[in-house]
Protein backbone atom coordinates (compact mmCIF):
# COMPACT_ATOMS: atom_id res chain seq x y z
CA UNK A 1 0.00 0.00 0.00
CA UNK A 2 2.70 2.37 0.87
CA UNK A 3 4.46 1.66 -2.46
CA UNK A 4 1.48 2.77 -4.26
CA UNK A 5 1.09 6.13 -2.37
CA UNK A 6 5.16 6.68 -2.93
CA UNK A 7 4.15 6.17 -7.00
CA UNK A 8 1.35 8.44 -6.89
CA UNK A 9 3.30 11.05 -4.62
CA UNK A 10 6.18 11.16 -6.96
CA UNK A 11 4.01 11.23 -9.92
CA UNK A 12 2.29 14.50 -8.89
CA UNK A 13 5.53 16.02 -7.11
CA UNK A 14 7.90 15.30 -10.16
CA UNK A 15 5.76 13.99 -13.32
CA UNK A 16 7.59 10.29 -13.17
CA UNK A 17 4.66 9.21 -15.04
CA UNK A 18 2.48 10.58 -18.07
CA UNK A 19 -0.30 12.10 -15.63
CA UNK A 20 0.07 15.85 -15.78
CA UNK A 21 3.55 16.31 -15.04
CA UNK A 22 3.83 20.17 -16.53
CA UNK A 23 2.28 21.67 -13.10
CA UNK A 24 4.39 19.96 -11.13
CA UNK A 25 7.57 20.42 -12.69
CA UNK A 26 6.99 24.20 -12.70
CA UNK A 27 5.80 23.80 -8.70
CA UNK A 28 9.03 22.34 -7.42
CA UNK A 29 12.05 21.61 -10.22
CA UNK A 30 14.92 24.00 -11.00
CA UNK A 31 16.84 26.15 -8.69
CA UNK A 32 16.15 27.77 -5.25
CA UNK A 33 18.09 30.11 -3.64
CA UNK A 34 18.51 30.96 0.22
CA UNK A 35 15.45 32.93 1.36
CA UNK A 36 15.31 35.90 1.69
CA UNK A 37 18.93 37.43 -0.25
CA UNK A 38 20.73 34.00 -0.74
CA UNK A 39 22.83 34.12 -3.96
CA UNK A 40 21.68 32.06 -6.99
CA UNK A 41 24.59 31.83 -8.54
CA UNK A 42 25.54 27.80 -8.37
CA UNK A 43 29.22 28.80 -8.54
CA UNK A 44 29.75 30.47 -5.91
CA UNK A 45 32.39 28.63 -3.34
CA UNK A 46 30.17 28.71 -0.14
CA UNK A 47 27.64 26.72 0.99
CA UNK A 48 24.99 29.12 0.32
CA UNK A 49 25.00 28.30 -3.26
CA UNK A 50 21.23 27.23 -4.54
CA UNK A 51 19.96 23.98 -4.39
CA UNK A 52 18.62 22.10 -7.44
CA UNK A 53 16.05 19.95 -7.46
CA UNK A 54 15.65 17.63 -10.73
CA UNK A 55 13.18 14.55 -11.19
CA UNK A 56 15.25 12.40 -9.48
CA UNK A 57 17.32 14.08 -6.45
CA UNK A 58 17.83 16.96 -4.58
CA UNK A 59 21.79 18.67 -5.00
CA UNK A 60 23.22 20.52 -2.45
CA UNK A 61 26.46 22.09 -2.41
CA UNK A 62 28.77 19.42 -1.65
CA UNK A 63 26.16 16.19 -1.47
CA UNK A 64 22.85 14.85 -3.32
CA UNK A 65 20.23 13.01 -2.47
CA UNK A 66 18.11 10.54 -5.12
CA UNK A 67 14.56 10.25 -4.36
CA UNK A 68 13.58 7.04 -3.66
CA UNK A 69 10.04 7.50 -2.51
CA UNK A 70 7.49 9.83 -0.91
CA UNK A 71 3.68 10.38 0.53
CA UNK A 72 1.42 13.11 0.15
CA UNK A 73 1.83 15.00 3.48
CA UNK A 74 -1.95 16.13 3.64
CA UNK A 75 -2.17 19.64 3.44
CA UNK A 76 -1.58 21.97 0.18
CA UNK A 77 1.46 21.31 -2.00
CA UNK A 78 3.53 19.14 0.91
CA UNK A 79 5.06 15.72 0.36
CA UNK A 80 6.95 13.45 2.82
CA UNK A 81 10.16 12.63 0.26
CA UNK A 82 12.28 9.34 1.32
CA UNK A 83 15.82 10.12 0.03
CA UNK A 84 19.54 8.31 -0.59
CA UNK A 85 22.17 10.84 -0.14
CA UNK A 86 25.69 10.91 -0.31
CA UNK A 87 28.61 13.62 0.13
CA UNK A 88 31.88 14.20 1.08
CA UNK A 89 32.49 10.23 1.51
CA UNK A 90 29.52 9.01 3.49
CA UNK A 91 25.61 7.96 2.38
CA UNK A 92 22.59 7.83 4.32
CA UNK A 93 18.86 7.83 4.10
CA UNK A 94 17.01 10.63 5.58
CA UNK A 95 13.30 11.94 5.07
CA UNK A 96 12.77 15.50 4.54
CA UNK A 97 9.21 17.01 4.06
CA UNK A 98 9.00 19.62 0.60
CA UNK A 99 6.45 22.08 1.11
CA UNK A 100 5.66 25.37 -1.04
CA UNK A 101 3.71 28.21 -0.13
CA UNK A 102 1.43 30.72 -1.59
CA UNK A 103 4.61 33.34 -1.83
CA UNK A 104 6.21 31.07 -3.82
CA UNK A 105 8.64 30.11 -0.99
CA UNK A 106 9.98 26.52 -0.79
CA UNK A 107 10.34 24.81 2.54
CA UNK A 108 12.67 21.52 3.26
CA UNK A 109 11.99 20.16 6.57
CA UNK A 110 14.85 17.21 7.92
CA UNK A 111 13.93 15.02 10.14
CA UNK A 112 17.10 16.22 12.36
CA UNK A 113 15.40 19.14 12.61
CA UNK A 114 17.57 21.25 9.62
CA UNK A 115 15.12 23.47 7.52
CA UNK A 116 15.83 25.00 4.45
CA UNK A 117 13.95 28.17 3.21
CA UNK A 118 14.55 28.82 -0.79
CA UNK A 119 13.48 31.68 -3.02
CA UNK A 120 12.91 30.65 -6.51
CA UNK A 121 16.21 31.41 -8.96
CA UNK A 122 15.37 33.68 -12.61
Amino acid sequence: MRNAFAATALTALFGLAAASPAAAQEEFLGLWGHYPDGTCDRSAPTDAVPIRITKEEIGFYESACKITGGDPAGWGNSYDLTLECSGEGETWETHVLIVLDFEDRLFLHWTDGGTFIGKRCG
